[in-house]
């Protein structure tokens, strides 16, 4: 299949995003073949190019929602670049690291940039649903480029004082500022008995 045929099918698709399910199924395996054959006669190039349209369609289409959420050692420095944390037990008073991949987040476009703008939300809560703690918008997720980025990352951090040893659930609700339903995952997380300082030797 031709490029310029290849290219046909996808942005068919983009300009016709309202089509019947079957119809969408047709275009999407029509795409899909059109890809294919690309890399099977070594068009590496156009079958990128086909690929990435075929993905910024379904990213479009798709809900809010969250690919990635766990406890870190210390905050992310990039995309992906973070140390996870061999478990969730914590210390009285130790800080929650947690990394963040939000995906299927809108666009404000401009002339020329692409804006993400994300609110965060979280919940205390006891195993059995108690809420303990809670602030909506604890912070404000935002990026600007020149591209439409699908590689967002966030770090949080909380350091709650007083908790009791035992077992908490901590909820984070992504919300897209640009419209949409809001994302959420929920973190299980124990506080660990305070050790009994050793009793002096006599």
């Amino acid at each position: 299949m031709s490029k310029i045929r290849s290219i046909g099918l996808a942005a068919m698709m983009l300009l016709a995003p309202g089509l019947p399910p079957a119809t969408a199924q047709e275009d999407i395996r029509s795409t899909l073949d059109a890809i294919g054959q690309d890399n099977a006669a070594g068009r590496y190039e156009d079958a990128w190019k086909n690929l990435r349209e075929l993905e910024a369609d379904l990213w479009e289409k798709r809900p809010l929602g969250i690919s990635r959420a766990l406890f870190v050692a210390r905050p992310a420095t990039g995309f992906g670049v973070y140390v996870p944390r061999e478990n969730a037990d914590f210390q009285k008073g130790e800080t929650l690291y947690i990394y963040i991949e939000p995906i299927g987040y809108g666009y404000e476009r401009t002339e020329d940039t692409f804006r993400v703008a994300m609110s965060a939300d979280f919940e205390l809560r006891t195993p059995t649903g108690q809420v303990l703690a809670e602030q909506a918008d604890f912070s404000k997720l935002t990026l600007e480029s020149r591209s439409a980025n699908r590689e967002f990352q966030t770090s949080f951090s909380f350091a709650f004082e007083g908790l009791d040893a035992g077992r908490y659930e901590l909820l984070i609700r992504i919300r897209d500022d640009n419209g949409g339903e809001p994302a959420e995952t929920s973190l299980p997380f124990s506080v660990l008995p305070s050790e009994d300082p050793e009793t002096p030797r006599e």
